[in-house]
Order: structure tokens, then C-alpha cells, then sequence
């Protein structure tokens, strides 16, 4: 499928059909950036982000210069880089669901606020009941 097309009266003043662009080139961004990262999710994230900067620089494209594939994968390779020098610190949402303390917040500091209070009392026993009731909890 071409990804330009022609327009005006002579036909000599191309134009990116981006829609074009995105069914032929994604697959082939998508498996590069598959090759380099070590989740699927990472590296539809990077390609979302190439495909992304390259609408919004599209004015910068210049058909006289090089293949539009040359400046795609320039974008992704500087994607990458970027990617990369930050270390990964990101990871996608979904790792994190085992992460999170299911108990709600206001549970947790009830447990909390009702264990100050058995301590409390607790300290208030003699020695030897105090130490029996150490060892119940």
C-alpha cells in the first residue's frame, strides 16, 4: 500500500497517507521494539510513543532527505535510547496488582488504633498476667 499520495494539478506534491503509514509500519516497530524490550506491554507502549511523535513531527519530515522508514525507526531508536538511559524505572500498571494492601485504609488503621489500645492495657496488668496475655496475642 503506498503511504503518499499525490495532489494538485500537476501531481508532483506528495502527501503521507498516515493511515497508510500506521498499517504498514506498526507491525514492523512493534516487532523491534518486541526484539529489545522483555515485555509486550513495554514495547507496545514504545511504539504508541513513536507513532505518536512522528504525527506530531510530521511537518518535520522531509521525503527529500531519506525513506520515511529511515525516520521511523530514527524516532524509535531514539525512543529506545530514552527508554533505556532511564532505567526502567517504570513498569507497567498491572505488575504492580499484587502490590497493593487489598484491605481498605480505614481497616488498617482501626487494627492499628485497637492494638495501641490492648497494648495499653495490657501494660496496666501485674507482670505475670501482662506476660500471659503477650503470649494470647
Amino acid at each position: 500500500m503506498p503511504v503518499f499520495r499525490t495532489f494538485g494539478k500537476d501531481g508532483n506534491h506528495p502527501e503521507i497517507d498516515w493511515e497508510a503509514v500506521y498499517d504498514e509500519y506498526l507491525p514492523r516497530v512493534y516487532t523491534y521494539f518486541r526484539y529489545l524490550a522483555s515485555s509486550p506491554v513495554v514495547a507496545e507502549d514504545l511504539t504508541a510513543t513513536v507513532f505518536e511523535k512522528a504525527w506530531r513531527g510530521r511537518a518535520r519530515y522531509r521525503p527529500d532527505r531519506g525513506a520515511l522508514s529511515t525516520w521511523l525507526f530514527a524516532l524509535a531508536k531514539n525512543v529506545a535510547r530514552e527508554h533505556f538511559r532511564r532505567g526502567n524505572r517504570e513498569v507497567p500498571l498491572e505488575w504492580a496488582g499484587g502490590l497493593a494492601d487489598p484491605a481498605p485504609v480505614e481497616e488498617a488503621v482501626a487494627e492499628q488504633e485497637d492494638r495501641a489500645r490492648l497494648v495499653a492495657l495490657l501494660e496496666q496488668l501485674p507482670r505475670r498476667e501482662r506476660e500471659k496475655g503477650k503470649l494470647a496475642v
